[in-house]
């Protein structure tokens, strides 16, 4: 996970600093310098009676420090198997029960994009 939140961290920092135009010439940007080709594995549902807060700083699927999906692995989350799909971005941020097309509450998701 650490190197997930570094690489997203080198990518929004790039993109404070490069002009519109450079950032749609690194493969994967768009002009504004958003990363919009993402692999997301979701909804991974919460236990009931625990805390969010607490259950969000405990890895959600085996391994999350090793993670290198690919469209199409499944994993099993909280005892469901769930198949990491493509993703492509149309805002800078994610609403998971949009692109999923239901309504999910108490639970989380992954999105994972790799760098070159």
């Amino acid at each position: 996970m650490k190197r997930l939140i570094a690489a997203f961290g080198a990518v929004a920092w790039m993109g404070l600093f490069m002009s519109r135009a450079d950032a749609a010439d690194v493969s994967g940007l768009d002009p504004d310098g958003y990363i919009r080709d993402w692999l997301m594995l979701a909804p991974i549902a919460l236990p009931e009676g625990a805390s969010a807060g607490d259950l969000l700083l405990r890895p959600q699927i085996p391994e999350e420090f090793n993670l290198k999906p690919k469209a199409g692995d499944t994993v099993t989350a909280n005892g469901r198997p769930l198949t990491w799909r493509n993703l492509n971005a149309t805002t800078n941020f994610f609403d998971f029960n949009a692109v999923l097309k239901t309504q999910n509450d108490r639970a989380v998701g992954y999105a994972v994009t790799y760098m070159e």
